[in-house]
């Protein structure tokens, strides 16, 4: 017969792991309180140095939410 709902003809699933959600809400909420701290550290000093601190971390967090996010997505793999 054929394969299973939701599994590929090589027997794999084509779901992603579930198991990396928490991860990526967890990776979620640091991405949003980077953004906020240093929103605010742009407001309490000078935009621009704040904004030049920020963005590299900022980076480095969103970078690992897609990296958490791109787990929980379906993978021919």
């Amino acid at each position: 017969g054929g394969a299973a709902p939701g599994e590929s003809a090589l027997g794999t699933s084509l779901d992603g792991e579930s198991v990396s959600r928490l991860p990526a809400l967890l990776s979620a909420g640091v991405v949003v309180l980077v953004w906020v701290a240093f929103f605010s550290l742009s407001r309490a000093w000078r935009r621009w140095p704040a904004y030049l601190l920020g963005a590299p971390v900022f980076l480095v967090a969103l970078f690992l939410f897609f990296e958490d996010v791109a787990r929980l997505l379906p993978s021919a793999y």
